[in-house]
């Protein structure tokens, strides 16, 4: 259960406390160079056309994720922390692998 005392504290810090400038700077820095890295593949390129296609932006949308992604600030993360990490509602599961 250190797993589960670990990601507590660090959901109540983010509750209480939000993120950084810096924190964000260096997710987003992180969100871009991955999502990049996954526009090398064919597939990544298809499920990114897919997604502004799906998404509502159409062809155009393709480009636009690092122009998004750089729009985050750290007050956007702490709403969306506030939305969906309620400790009243967290649920506990505990999966194990089969013996061999």
């Amino acid at each position: 259960m250190q797993v589960k005392a670990s990601l507590e504290k660090e959901i109540d810090r983010l509750l209480k406390d939000g993120v950084t400038a810096d924190e964000v700077k260096k997710a987003i820095a992180y969100s871009i160079g991955e999502h990049e890295i996954g526009l090398q593949t064919r597939s990544g390129t298809v499920l990114e056309y897919a997604r502004s296609i799906y998404g509502g932006e159409g062809v155009q949308g393709f480009g636009n994720y690092a122009r998004f992604i750089r729009g985050v600030t750290p007050e956007q993360v702490q709403k969306t922390a506030e939305a969906y990490f309620k400790p009243q509602a967290s649920r506990v599961a505990i999966l194990r692998g089969a013996k061999k």
